[in-house]
């Protein structure tokens, strides 16, 4: 079970170069404590936009209960805690299981921008919304994202939650995707159910940093 823990921080006012920077000591720190992948990203659009993310991932719980422990004992995280004018505050910290990825191997070399969609799944429903977004995900990446991965909330959500995150290159690819993905079979299909299996709580575009 690979474990994808999504960490999100709000920038104080005036202090977003400060923040940035933060992120990425904290990204770095990440892999350094053995972590076995890291980015970070920023929020363009929706009610969180200018949030900065980082995202961290671990074969399983309990490796990320080592890398976890590492960090947070490592003098790098001693002098941010530290520090009694922090730049961002850390307002949720979402851990998900990574039940799919439509590209095995795939690295995150040469990603720019990315999506994300986030859903409430509905009572008795999960295993029709997991397929769905599944097919989803896959339908992307025939259309042009680099990768795509459907994740489901282990912590950090109010309920159930399942994610589908895309990858692209850079933009030209997002937007001919984002055109091409309304002809696919699994979009129209999403597009005319009468049975939905989940409430969309979160749906925004992300730039990596």
């Amino acid at each position: 079970m690979t474990v994808l823990s999504t960490l999100v921080f709000k920038p104080a006012n005036g202090r977003i170069a400060d923040a940035i920077e933060n992120l990425k000591t904290v990204e770095k720190l990440a892999i350094d404590s053995g972590a076995t992948r890291a980015g970070s990203s920023r929020v363009l659009t929706g009610p969180a936009v200018g949030n900065l993310q980082m995202r961290m991932f671990t074969e399983d719980l309990e490796h990320l209960g080592e890398v976890s422990n590492a960090m947070y004992a490592s003098d790098v995280m001693a002098t941010l805690n530290s520090n009694d004018s922090p730049p961002s505050e850390l307002v949720n910290l979402i851990r998900s299981d990574v039940t799919h990825r439509s590209v095995e191997g795939a690295t995150a070399d040469g990603i720019t921008v990315g999506s994300v969609v986030g859903l409430q799944v509905h009572p008795g429903m999960g295993e029709v919304l997991h397929a769905r977004m599944v097919d989803m995900a896959d339908a992307w990446v025939e259309v042009g994202a680099a990768q795509a991965l459907v994740t489901a909330s282990i912590s950090g959500t109010a309920g159930p939650a399942m994610f589908l995150t895309t990858f692209f290159t850079n933009y030209a690819d997002l937007g001919r995707a984002t055109t091409d993905i309304r002809s696919t079979k699994p979009m129209q299909a999403t597009r005319s159910s009468t049975s939905p299996s989940g409430t969309i709580m979160a749906n925004f575009h992300m730039s990596r940093l």
